[in-house]
Parts: C-alpha cells; structure tokens; sequence
C-alpha cells in the first residue's frame, strides 16, 4: 500500500505542530531511519525521513509509534493528534483505529476492509552495502555463461507515476549511485537507463557491459610465512637506516641468512634499494602538485628571515623552512646546511639570484655549493633538470656566473653591503662566517 508525497507532507506537518525536533529525530532514529537536522523545519525532517522509509509497512510502523501515550502529556492531546492523522490518511482511503496504546491502520476497498500490517524498519543500507551487491549480482551472472563482452540489465528500482511527476522506490538512488562508483572503479565500462514494462508496474534498469577480468579478479597470492618474516626484517633494518641518515649516521644492515629452504620474492631485493637509495629525495617535498608544465621560472622564494621562506609557484602558496626542505647540517641541533646559506646568500646578491666569482679557486668551491642546492631544490620540487643558468655567458645572462631560474627575494632589512666591498668580496666574507668548512684547505 503506497502512501503519496503529497499526504506524507501533510503528515510532516501534523508531526512539526506536535513534536519538537529533537523528539522527532529520536522516533526516527530508533526505528532505523536516519534523519537530517540541517533541514531545520520540522516537517521537512519528517519528510526527508519517510522518504528513506524502504517499505510503506515500516511508514506504518513509524506512525504508530509516534501514537504511543508516553509521546503526549494527557489522552486529550493524544486523541486530538491521531484524529488528525484519520484525517491525512483518509485521502488515501486509511481508517485509523485506536488499540489501547497501539493504533491500527485499515485499508478500506468498496467490498471489505483489510488491516494494514507494519513491522519495524530493517536497518539502512550503506553505499557499500549497494556496491556489494551490485557486484555479487553480475558475478553471478557471468558465471552462468562465462562470455565476455554480454550486456546485463540490472534493475535498480520501481518507478511509481504521480499527478506532477515521477516517484521512486527507496532503493534507486542507492542502487544508481552503485553503478556510478563500479564504472568509477573500471568494473563496468558504460552503462545506459533502460525500464521493464510489465503488470506489476514500471522498474527502471542499467544496461552494463562489464570488465569481466575486473569483476573476477582474484586475491593475490598470500606470502609465505617464512617470506613475510623476511620482509619484515628488511622493513625494520631499513627502518633504522633511514632513521639514523636523517642526522647522517650510517647504520650497517645486517646480513639475512636462511638456513634451511630459498625464500625468493620478486621484486623485493631491488624495491628495497630503490628506497633506500632514495629516501631522502621522498622525504621532503613541496605539499602540492605542480600545474603541468611548472618551470623553475615559475617559482618565487621569499626569504622571512635567515631560516624561513615564503613560497609562491603560480598559485600555489606555502610557508617552509630549512628543515621542512632538508637543508640540514650537521649535529644534534643543526644549523641550516651549506646549500641553505649558498640559497639565502643568492637572494641578498647585487643582482638577486647571481653570483659572478673572478677567483677560480673560489669558483670550484662555490660549485660544490650550487651543485647541493640544485640537487636540494630538484629533489623538492620535483623538477627534473637544473635550477641554474649555464655558468658561462649565454643569452640568459651576460658572463660567467652562478644564477639560479629561480625568483628570489631577500630577508628584510638584511644588507651585507659595506662602502667600499664589492660583490665577491662582501660574499666571501659572509660565506666565511656562514660555511668556514668551505674554505679549509
């Protein structure tokens, strides 16, 4: 027996002048329905609620259970509360008759009359719950033929015509959104609405093809045991390495040893030096992803002070640190590394971002510097290829100097200039102060 839209609003109504929200929320609750109190207006929870209702029995059962004597402060209001509700259901030609502290619903017909039976909704289903059986639904219709390349039609719900519109059972939505994920998920590969015309009423369908090797695929194979053990023990050496190399302590990884039987699995002995190798690329990188085709040009560093930036490529903004990028040096507490100071000192150059150096001895040992801080920033950025200009004269730049792509912008009120130093000499002196090791003979 099927309840109209129009009636079930007219009950939300009866329901919003009787009950506060927070009672209504609570009949609907204990009765598996799930309620939305974002809506605000009382009736509309109502609705909403009905709506999730999966069988007009259940809609039955929630009514009587908001006719019970305790909801209501004396019989007279009670009384009062289900004559309106005779009233509402009379449209749809429902008696309504009250049994002690129950209430019974009549189905009247122009020869007899027929009680309307009602039992507790069943719990709501989740999206899963669809998916699921969704999935076991085309299983086992491929296994009846196992052919690849068929259609299925999977119904997904009764439509039900109304005088303004078209009505759907509970479980459509559920269903169609189901479909929409598997084809998400490469299950199905299309799908098309169709229907079933038959007496017993109108079911809307999805016509899927299937990717069958998707659909059947099967677990993968379970690690032995001895395997498993295995892996965990390079898992955990690998671990410790990694720790202790953040501060550049090497710890040797001890050798595995299998006594009796070969373990081989593929793939591990080389996934594992890969990581290794390059954990500290993967440890520090920029939080966003690139827009495609990011260059070096496209970035723009602010330095806050000596140890924090400000960083902007394109439209992505992001405060950072010499930690948060690896720039660390050495020791317990470190300072900020070699590369990190070679960074801040490019910002404060004359020409912010190049360095022209006369001396060649100088020359090989800020290399070493600006090949760190390239390696540093690539690792970081993600960006394949070197964040510097050629060091001799090009169309990019005129001599030979070190000069990075990259925007750079100083910390404020920092000046290393002093009458009567130049350029070099003024990097040096900073650099000496910064990174003596650079100049050790």
């Amino acid at each position: 027996m099927r309840v109209s839209l129009q009636v079930k609003e007219y009950i939300g109504n009866i329901l919003g002048s009787y009950f506060v929200t927070n009672k209504i929320v609570d009949i609907f609750t204990a009765s598996n329905i799930p309620t939305d109190k974002s809506l605000s207006a009382k009736w509309r929870i109502a609705v909403d609620a009905f709506n999730k209702i999966a069988d007009e029995e259940a809609f039955f059962y929630i009514l009587n259970a908001f006719c019970h004597p305790l909801n209501f402060e004396n019989n007279e209001k009670r009384l009062a509360f289900i004559n309106e509700l005779k009233t509402a259901l009379a449209y749809e030609d429902i008696a309504v008759q009250i049994n002690n502290r129950d209430v019974l619903f009549i189905k009247r017909k122009t020869d007899n009359e027929s009680y309307v039976h009602y039992t507790k909704p069943e719990k709501q289903k989740t999206s899963i719950d669809y998916i699921v059986e969704a999935i076991n639904f085309f299983k086992n219709e491929y296994n009846k033929v196992k052919i690849s390349g068929l259609t299925y039609e999977y119904c997904i719900g009764e439509a039900y015509a109304t005088h303004n519109d078209v009505e759907y059972s509970s479980d459509y939505q559920g269903n169609l959104e189901a479909i929409k994920h598997l084809m998400e998920a490469g299950v199905i590969r299309k799908y098309e609405m169709g229907a079933i015309y038959n007496d017993n009423g109108t079911w809307e369908t999805v016509k899927c093809k299937i990717d069958e090797n998707k659909l059947m695929q099967k677990e993968a194979p379970q690690a032995t045991v001895e395997a498993e053990a295995l892996a965990q023990k390079i898992i955990h050496e690998h671990t410790h390495k990694f720790e202790n190399s953040i501060q550049e302590k090497e710890l040797p990884i001890q050798k595995v040893e299998i006594i009796s039987g070969k373990i081989e699995v593929d793939g591990l002995k080389d996934g594992f030096n890969k990581m290794v190798g390059n954990h500290k690329a993967t440890l520090y990188k920029f939080p966003y992803k690139l827009p495609a085709g990011t260059k070096w040009e496209n970035i723009t560093i602010k330095f806050e002070n000596d140890e924090n930036i400000f960083i902007q490529v394109k439209t992505l903004k992001h405060n950072a640190n010499f930690k948060e990028m690896g720039f660390i040096g050495r020791g317990n507490n470190p300072n900020p590394s070699e590369a990190w100071v070679f960074l801040r000192v490019l910002s404060m150059a004359k020409i912010a971002g190049e360095i022209t150096i006369n001396d060649s001895d100088a020359k090989d040992k800020y290399k070493k510097q600006k090949e760190l801080l390239a390696e540093q920033l690539q690792g970081y950025f993600s960006i394949d290829y070197d964040p510097f200009y050629p060091y001799r004269s090009s169309t990019e730049k005129s001599g030979n100097s070190y000069k990075i792509k990259i925007t750079l912008i100083p910390p404020p009120a920092k000046n290393m200039k002093e009458e009567g130093k130049d350029n070099v000499s003024e990097l040096k002196e900073y650099l000496d102060k910064e990174m003596p090791q650079i100049y050790e003979e």
